[in-house]
């Protein structure tokens, strides 16, 4: 599934910024009824900060009760993201250093992400 909107439709956020610079490109799923408008944000400002060069863009989509979800096209044009985390399925939240690590792995294995994230 590719996530759900909090109308039950099926959720496919826009690729045209990231297709048209070949970048990798997140999307955050959040439940709004949680009020996780916050936490999202927080991490697409992390996430952006330290990949800033790398990263096409970063999405924030409300989502259905209880959702999320990080998920990343390699290159923007992948048909199918990778699931980086799912609170659901991993159990509550992500530190940032813990999901820059697991994209910094998919996407961009041979950058150094300095020693605040490598050292924790």
């Amino acid at each position: 599934m590719l996530g759900e909107n909090v109308h039950g439709e099926q959720v496919v956020a826009d690729k045209s910024v990231a297709n048209n610079t070949g970048k990798a490109r997140v999307e955050i799923l959040y439940c709004t009824k949680c009020k996780w408008l916050l936490r999202a944000s927080w991490m697409a400002t992390e996430l952006l900060s330290t990949f800033s060069d790398d990263i096409g863009s970063v999405s924030l989509t409300p989502s259905l009760p209880g959702t999320y979800i990080i998920r990343v096209w390699r290159n923007g044009a992948d048909q199918e993201p990778t699931i980086v985390w799912d609170r659901k399925e991993n159990g509550g939240f992500p530190y940032p250093k813990d999901i820059k690590k697991k994209i910094r792995d998919i996407c961009f294995p041979e950058k150094q992400l300095g020693k605040c994230v490598e050292n924790k």
